[in-house]
């Protein structure tokens, strides 16, 4: 999302209840938080379709304990990142780009409210292509087209 974005979206929050979600992730970062140092992480989730469709809510992930660093180890596993792969939190920041455009299911709850517990049920890795369209294929040319007739034919 661009600054532009959020400032459009700015005091037009949505509250999304605790419920089972279509979602898209449209932001996601690791920091050190300004006045504790703590690590933590945020992914913006989107809600793509029914009532609640373009609604939007934040999950915090605090790294800064054992307990956190287990839910969000298992979270973003599920969201297809790579957590076997050891990574500071600048290199977890910048991994945490490639989430953007995931799309999930999800199951939300309050437990202690006003945080929000996000369950990640399934995910899909967005549907696009890998290669650049500029990269020349390394597979050979198609073979041209045998000259067909009567006589060619086997049987």
């Amino acid at each position: 999302m661009t600054f532009a974005d959020d400032m459009a979206a700015a005091g037009n929050e949505v509250a999304v209840p605790p419920g089972n979600y279509d979602v898209e992730i449209v932001d996601a970062k690791a920091w050190h938080a300004r006045n504790t140092g703590t690590p933590t992480a945020k992914l913006v989730f989107r809600v793509r379709s029914g009532p609640l469709k373009d609604a939007s809510y934040d999950q915090i992930l605090n790294l800064g304990n054992d307990v956190g660093r287990a839910v969000a180890k298992e979270a973003l596993t599920m969201l297809g990142l790579d957590m076997a792969v050891r990574r500071e939190l600048e290199e977890l920041d910048t991994a945490m780009q490639g989430l953007i455009g995931v799309t999930a299911n999800v199951t939300t709850a309050e437990r202690n409210p006003p945080f929000r517990e996000t369950q990640i049920n399934t995910s899909q890795l967005p549907l696009t292509s890998t290669r650049p369209a500029s990269a020349p294929s390394s597979l050979p040319a198609p073979a041209a087209p045998a000259a067909a007739g009567d006589d060619d034919i086997p049987f």
